[in-house]
């Protein structure tokens, strides 16, 4: 209903869009991509929880072997943080332990639904495309070091009991959890899935492609303008800064992929999919 609702306050041709969207969410390739996110967005979940309950362990240890302080500054903080570098490598390992099953998930459903045969990536170019988007993390565990460093701080700063920091650190790991872990899987999912289908499209000869929009909960508008649309395989798409070849694609600027679940149908022809 609320969906009806936006929808009659948009432009007419913005409001077709989104009821055009509304009527593709069975898409198999959404249902696939969504799929991918949650398995994905558990695995995140968990290598950040780690990092909460070193934080948490270390608090418990610092908390009942010194006095709180206060001050311009709490040298405990850096203490108790959890270790960034320790982080990292659990990010990367969930990385390439996760990603190459996403992508091979990808591939097989793209040649089935195109009826081609079956379709392998090459193991270097899953390794290359996991490289890239470990690259894009790396600073994660630094900035989300020092926001558990902050929040710690300032509640040590404050006088703040046992109970009082440990509840602290405990809603600021919810909040990251509900906010940077959620763009963070909806996007690598998303890069992952495209990426994989536009591979296993071309292995597969498809000469065209169709831009489905992801139903965004803050949908882009020049994203949604195209839902449906066809292109030849080798064009790209109407939209983006660079234009796109397909939903996060590499050249894809941070506004246009960021949190986008848009995906690319491969089609063997140029009639509505």
């Amino acid at each position: 209903m609320n969906l009806i609702i936006a929808a009659a306050a948009l432009p007419p041709a913005e409001a077709r869009a989104l009821i055009r969207v509304m009527c593709r969410q069975g898409s198999p390739q959404l249902r696939g991509l969504s799929q991918s996110r949650k398995r994905f967005k558990s695995h995140l979940v968990r290598v950040l929880n780690f990092a909460k309950h070193e934080t948490l362990r270390k608090l418990h240890r610092y908390y009942y072997s010194h006095r709180t302080l206060k001050g311009q500054d709490h040298p405990g903080a850096a203490r108790v943080g959890f270790d960034p570098a320790e982080l990292g490598r659990d990010l990367q390992s969930m990385l390439y332990s996760e990603m190459p099953s996403m992508m091979d998930s990808a591939t097989t459903s793209t040649v089935a639904n195109l009826g081609a045969e079956p379709f392998t990536m090459p193991s270097q170019d899953v390794m290359d495309f996991i490289s890239r988007r470990a690259s894009l993390l790396e600073g994660l565990p630094e900035e989300l070091y020092q926001r558990i460093s902050n929040a710690l701080s300032q509640g040590m700063l404050a006088g703040e009991t046992m109970s009082q920091l440990t509840d602290r650190i405990t809603q600021e790991f919810n909040d990251i959890e509900s906010g940077q872990a959620d763009v963070i899987a909806s996007t690598e999912s998303a890069a992952a899935f495209n990426y994989a289908t536009d591979k296993a499209a071309r292995s597969a000869g498809a000469t065209h492609k169709q831009w489905i929009h992801g139903f965004s909960r803050v949908p882009r508008f020049d994203h949604l303008a195209i839902n449906g649309l066809i292109v030849p395989m080798d064009e790209p798409y109407p939209v983006g800064s660079p234009p796109l070849m397909y939903p996060h694609a590499p050249n894809g600027s941070p506004e246009d992929v960021v949190n986008c679940s848009c995906v690319s149908i491969p089609l063997l022809g140029d009639e509505n999919a």
